[in-house]
């Protein structure tokens, strides 16, 4: 499939090449806080979402025990 962007084609194309040039999809996930800036001191923590997943799968068990304990004390509400 094959989309104009018109007028913004050019820019686009630009910044694409840039991205792949210097890498920054694979940087941000290195948690590279110079794809933004030198200094990392408003950058790094704001990075967290990148492994939020792994870091939630560790409390999945917490997590559905305390459902599970929610679910029974609303059944025992209700019957």
């Amino acid at each position: 499939m094959n989309v104009s962007l018109g007028k913004y084609q050019t820019a686009v194309e630009k910044s694409l090449n840039h991205i792949s040039r210097e890498r920054i999809i694979a940087r941000i996930w290195q948690k590279d806080h110079t794809v933004w800036r030198n200094d990392p001191t408003e950058i790094s923590n704001r990075l967290g979402w990148l492994d939020c997943l792994e870091v939630t799968k560790k409390s999945f068990t917490e997590i559905n025990s305390f459902v599970e304990e929610v679910r029974n004390k609303v059944l025992q509400l209700l019957f």
